[in-house]
């Protein structure tokens, strides 16, 4: 079952994105489905996105803690072709063609919060911010993907395991947030490029604790344990007083440069949303993924795929109280 999750497009500027999902997803729903087939839809969308070979190949010529305008950009159009691709990847029911997509879709997820999006008007159509997005719906197709073949379920896990190694070697680089400088000075104090790299970091991460709160089933009991000390260990309280000065920082910045007026207006966006970017959010996501977890043991996913957690308990201690009269 592919849960559709609420990231949503404005429908002024969101035809082409969901017109190219909808070829997509019907695409890959055909018995015919092929990525590498001559012609075909998915082949053409899989054409505007680099192979994993060149991903990989370009990954080991920088550093990994490079900065990220050291990084290629990525357009609109691939970013665009990117998502239909994950948002019909799932569908696919064979085997060897699935592979194909999580090959494809694996280098993206490696580090997604480094990757660099050209300057568009339509990305402010992408809501809440480009890099949410790009990861939640990445995850979430690699995700359902390790569900749906168990062939790939180790393959997905890799992934997924590589994406929060990266993620977690990023959070423990991160500058010293103990400064005597105020708030409106932490991303001159810090560098431009590390305050965008922690702001990437905190919204991608955002993306993929809602990815896995809906598909937590996918990890097994002992991994799940693991799931949530790696999490523990990225939200450390270093990189949650980094993310604070930086997004209050960049909330009040009066700097006129494209890239910071740009996250100025995404702060606004997010809090506008009455989701503020900051620790507060990062924590609630995590207690998202902590609660699917802990349901998970009380409760069989396909009881928690239909029903919220609370609303099972309350149902069933009603159905007792109904019950006690009777005998």
């Amino acid at each position: 079952m592919l849960h559709e999750l609420t990231y949503s497009y404005r429908p002024a500027s969101g035809l082409r994105r969901r017109a190219l999902e909808k070829i997509a997803v019907l695409s890959a729903a055909s018995s015919t489905a092929d990525l590498g087939g001559s012609g075909s839809h998915l082949t053409r969308l899989c054409s505007i996105c680099p192979s994993p070979i060149k991903s990989e190949e370009s990954k080991k010529s920088s550093s990994r803690h490079a900065s990220p305008s050291a990084r290629a950009p990525m357009g609109l159009t691939e970013l665009e072709a990117l998502l239909a691709l994950s948002k019909a990847a799932p569908l696919l029911e064979d085997v060897r063609r699935a592979k194909e997509a999580l090959d494809l879709l694996t280098p993206y997820l490696s580090e997604p919060y480094a990757q660099l999006i050209e300057p568009s008007p339509f990305l402010r159509y992408i809501h809440p911010s480009p890099w949410e997005v790009l990861t939640s719906t990445l995850a979430t197709a690699i995700l359902a993907i390790g569900l749906r073949h168990t062939a790939l379920h180790q393959q997905a896990w890799d992934s997924l395991d590589g994406y929060l190694q990266n993620c977690l070697q990023t959070a423990e680089h991160a500058p010293s947030p103990y400064t005597e400088s105020s708030g409106e000075d932490f991303v001159q104090v810090m560098g431009v490029d590390h305050a965008l790299e922690i702001a990437t970091l905190s919204t991608s991460l955002l993306g993929f604790l809602e990815a896995l709160s809906v598909y937590t089933y996918f990890y097994t009991i002992p991994q799940r344990i693991r799931l949530l000390g790696q999490l523990r260990r990225i939200l450390n309280e270093g990189f949650m007083v980094s993310m604070e000065g930086t997004f209050s920082s960049l909330r009040a910045t009066g700097e006129t440069t494209s890239v910071l007026y740009a996250w100025r207006s995404y702060t606004r966006r997010y809090a506008a949303s009455g989701r503020p970017l900051g620790a507060m959010l990062l924590q609630q996501g995590f207690m998202k993924v902590a609660l699917s977890c802990s349901s998970l043991q009380v409760y069989h996913e396909e009881q928690l795929q239909r029903k919220d957690v609370l609303d099972i308990s309350v149902s069933q201690d009603e159905g007792l109280e109904l019950k006690q009269p009777q005998e």
